[in-house]
């Protein structure tokens, strides 16, 4: 949404040992900031995504070291979302800022221009974040065993939401940031069903709205 926003991404494909895939995103997970998504895409796929290309980098590395102590063997590519074209492209293309404002089926779960995104200290308190959430009616997503995202309208809201979360759960991570086009797709989906209800929150690897933020 802005021109300086930022976000990377790792398509780290199993070639062999598919059956471990769950057991390296669980230690990945365990091990990444909360500012990092892992995910799974299908049977043999590992998405990361991250706001920098430092912190994507670290966690390509923490992948790495979990896969050879694993004795699973990944493929990874690296990318870069452009907002303007919309859509993830080769980090040595150049990038340009969104000029257009959102067309309004983006906003179908309201006028979400901001995210709370919570890493909790256990899969219990993740879960029962979530219940409290979903109870209130929070357009979220789930990220793994322990990470929520939440949309909220505005960075008032945003970070009012978080200072309750964090009552919640004192150890929980959580960070307060602007909603990318991508991001916003995600929770959309992940309300209303379509795409990325169907358990791939990570789309494809073209733009706009046809499912394809992965």
């Amino acid at each position: 949404m802005s021109g300086t926003y930022e976000e990377w991404r790792i398509v780290a494909k199993v070639l062999h040992r598919r059956e471990a895939l769950l057991g390296v995103v669980d230690q990945l997970l365990a091990i990444t900031p909360a500012d990092v998504d892992v995910h799974t895409r299908g049977r043999d796929e590992i998405m990361i995504y991250a706001f920098t290309k430092a912190e994507l980098r670290s966690a390509e590395q923490a992948l790495a070291s979990i896969a050879e102590s694993e004795g699973v063997t990944v493929q990874t590519t690296l990318t870069r979302w452009n907002p303007a074209e919309e859509q993830w492209q080769d980090p040595e293309l150049p990038i340009e800022p969104m000029e257009v404002p959102l067309d309004p089926e983006w906003i179908a779960v309201g006028e979400l221009g901001w995210e709370v995104r919570v890493k909790a200290q256990a899969r219990k308190n993740a879960r029962r974040i979530e219940k409290d959430l979903r109870a209130k009616g929070r357009p979220l997503f789930i990220d793994g065993l322990r990470r929520i995202t939440v949309g909220v309208a505005d960075e008032h809201e945003a970070r009012q939401l978080a200072e309750e979360i964090r009552w919640a759960d004192p150890l929980a991570a959580i960070q307060v940031r602007p909603l990318s086009r991508w991001r916003r797709w995600r929770i959309r989906e992940a309300v209303l069903g379509g795409y990325a209800a169907s358990g791939d929150l990570g789309g494809g690897d073209g733009g706009g709205g046809n499912g394809g933020f992965g």
